[in-house]
């Protein structure tokens, strides 16, 4: 993996929940109740994303300056791609439910469905679209997204 992006997935838990600082999934009979963040923030960005499979539309393809980023898949799949801006290294890679991403400055992102897929995007700086470059991430899967049509 490139150093400027790190995944994780959530830990898998039954009630009764665990103390954990990590955050985890604790499966209840009332349903799951996904803890991502605990103890870091605050946060000054939260947004919901919804990824149609449908439509197969890459979502990114961009990076930022300054803003660190985290992603964490709600439903479904993804196929990412991560770009460091400043060395070219590329890495590809699946995202599920219960992945937590972590997107330093200056990494290229870019996201496709493979299935419809949700996610929530959260950082602590403010959304500011002057930290937000235009940056074709070079993957070997343009065929299945389109890359015409790209979306933040």
């Amino acid at each position: 993996m490139i150093s400027k992006v790190s995944i994780r997935s959530l830990d898998v838990a039954t009630a009764p929940r665990p103390a954990t600082r990590e955050g985890g999934r604790f499966m209840t009979a009332a349903g799951e109740l996904a803890q991502i963040v605990n103890g870091s923030g605050p946060f000054s960005f939260l947004a919901f994303i919804e990824f149609k499979d449908d439509v197969a539309i890459q979502r990114g393809n961009h990076y930022h300056e300054k803003k660190e980023e985290f992603l964490y898949v709600i439903r479904g799949c993804l196929r990412a791609a991560y770009e460091d801006v400043e060395t070219g290294a590329i890495e590809e890679v699946t995202v599920r439910v219960g992945d937590l991403v972590h997107v330093m400055p200056r990494c290229a992102h870019t996201y496709c469905p493979l299935t419809y897929s949700e996610a929530v995007e959260f950082s602590a700086a403010a959304f500011d679209p002057t930290d937000t470059y235009k940056y074709a991430v070079k993957t070997a899967w343009l065929t299945r997204c389109s890359s015409g049509v790209v979306q933040s």
